[in-house]
């Protein structure tokens, strides 16, 4: 006999790009939109709401891992997309490059990788995570920076684009954003900068970054001038 369904999800893509349209609008000009479309957009289907992001304006995309970024390849995407997760070896930091796409050094170890990478035709694009105070991933200011810097220097596959750090509580910590934006800001210099962690892309740190990483919410909206979106049809006001 036939199976039925237990549930149904039904994806609204018109609300996603309307979503993307509105977040847009709240940034300043010039600045560039990524969405985090990480774990298969978090069971939403990540090549579907790429396309709707990208439609709707959306600059480029994250990812978590080196797979994620090959399946939006394999789809025809190609839009910026970086792996902002660490990778575990010299091949996937190859196959990045061959694919052209961005990747994250958010250890050591991936920073030491970059060393021996050897020459795909392109170099491959890093961006440089900082860890301000998350204590999560990221090169410490100091001896590990200065590190990678060295390392980078001489690494002629290799082209620094971007700096990047994460807000350990952006919402309820402002005292803690100012000391982890004043230890980025002493580092980042002048390359592409992007905050991550939910008001860090609005309200305070406006003017403050050039490439902010939004993860679209799945949900219902909890504030009506929020910017936490709804996939399933809401859509943010």
């Amino acid at each position: 006999m036939d199976r039925s369904p237990r549930s149904l999800v039904s994806i609204d893509l018109g609300a996603v790009r309307h979503n993307v349209a509105f977040m847009r609008s709240r940034t300043a000009a010039g600045t560039r939109f990524m969405a985090a479309v990480k774990a298969d957009a978090y069971g939403h289907g990540a090549v579907p709401v790429a396309r709707a992001v990208l439609d709707a304006g959306g600059y480029g995309l994250a990812v978590a891992t080196a797979e994620e970024a090959v399946e939006l390849r394999d789809a025809g995407i190609t839009a910026p997309v970086l792996v902002m997760g660490p990778l575990y070896g010299l091949d996937q930091l190859v196959e990045m490059a061959r694919r052209d796409v961005e990747v994250a050094v958010v250890s050591p170890d991936v920073g030491e990788m970059l060393a021996h990478l050897p020459s795909v035709g392109t170099p491959l694009r890093v961006h440089v995570k900082i860890d301000t105070g998350m204590n999560r991933q990221g090169l410490y200011p100091g001896r590990e920076f200065e590190t990678f810097l060295d390392t980078v220097r001489v690494a002629r596959n290799v082209k620094v684009v971007g700096v990047m750090t994460h807000f350990a509580n952006a919402a309820a910590e402002p005292n803690l954003v100012a000391q982890q934006l004043q230890r980025f800001y002493l580092l980042c210099g002048t390359r592409a900068r992007h905050l991550s962690a939910g008001v860090g892309a609005r309200g305070q740190q406006r003017g403050h970054r050039t490439l902010p990483r939004v993860a679209l919410r799945y949900g219902a909206l909890r504030h009506r001038h929020s910017w936490d979106v709804a996939l399933s049809g809401g859509r943010a006001r």
